[in-house]
């Protein structure tokens, strides 16, 4: 659906202001960690409802903790019939040994992140299209571990969740 075009004088009704000038947003107000589990779990914070037949850009700023043999995976569910795939994630690799070993990839609908280590704080950014189909429902984060260790992986309070509509 394209953006509505609002004339000089008309007033703005309130479902075009709600639909398309209002972001749409999610943070984490606790922390909350998975321990020796690759079984994707919903996120108790970040989700958003979202319209049918609508596009948004989407970005997720996740900051979180884990093993090197842990790591993350993040996954989504979006209502039925909609696709959702990042155009961009920022995150260590897999491998990573410290700060300075990430990876950028795109396409990619369930990807990995790599830990540092128990205790020392790591990001990644997602950002996204979301297009729904003719179903309204929710964008909600899933995460677990990439490989079942049993120091846990947790994602921190204070990561977010921010939609735009944008068609």
């Amino acid at each position: 659906m394209p953006i509505p075009t609002w004339v000089d004088g008309n007033p703005l009704p309130a479902s075009d202001l709600n639909n398309w000038l209002m972001v749409r947003a999610a943070y984490k107000t606790s922390t909350e960690t998975v321990t020796s589990s690759v079984t994707l779990q919903n996120d108790d914070d970040l989700f958003v409802a979202v319209d049918a037949n609508a596009a948004y850009d989407v970005r997720l700023i996740l900051r979180y903790q884990a093993a090197t043999a842990g790591d993350i995976q993040i996954g989504w569910t979006a209502p039925a019939g909609s696709t959702h795939t990042n155009t961009y994630l920022h995150a260590l690799s897999t491998t990573a040994v410290g700060g300075g070993d990430d990876v950028i990839v795109a396409g990619t609908t369930a990807p990995g992140a790599g830990g540092v280590g128990s205790g020392t704080d790591v990001a990644l950014i997602w950002e996204g299209l979301l297009i729904t189909a003719g179903t309204a429902g929710t964008l909600r984060l899933q995460w677990a571990q990439l490989a079942s260790f049993a120091t846990g992986t947790s994602v921190l309070a204070g990561s977010k969740l921010i939609l735009q509509r944008i068609g």
